[in-house]
C-alpha cells in the first residue's frame, strides 16, 4: 500500500485545445491511499494547510505505527519532489 498526498487543483479550460489543465498552486490538501493502482482509502475532507491534513492523519492512525511511518516517509518523499 501507498499514501499519496496532493492537491485539488482549481480546473481551468482556457487552454483552446480543449484540455483542462490543473492549476496545483491552488486548491486543498488531500490524501488517499492505494494498493496495487487501486484507491482504497481517501479522505473525504480538504485541508487548506498539508500540516492540517498530516495532523488528521496521525490521529486517524495513531494506533498502527507502520501506518504513521509509511505517512512519514511518503509525505519527506513527495515534499523533496516537490522542491
Amino acid at each position: 500500500m501507498k499514501f499519496e498526498f496532493y492537491r485539488e487543483g482549481k480546473w481551468e479550460t482556457d487552454d483552446p485545445s480543449g484540455y483542462l489543465a490543473v492549476n496545483v498552486d491552488k486548491g486543498d490538501w488531500r490524501w488517499r491511499l492505494k494498493s496495487n493502482g487501486r484507491i482504497v482509502a481517501e479522505g473525504g475532507e480538504g485541508y487548506q494547510r498539508s500540516a492540517k491534513m498530516l495532523s488528521a492523519l496521525r490521529s486517524i492512525f495513531k494506533d498502527s505505527p507502520q501506518r504513521l511511518r509509511e505517512i512519514e516517509a511518503a509525505w519527506d518523499a513527495a515534499r523533496r519532489s516537490h522542491q
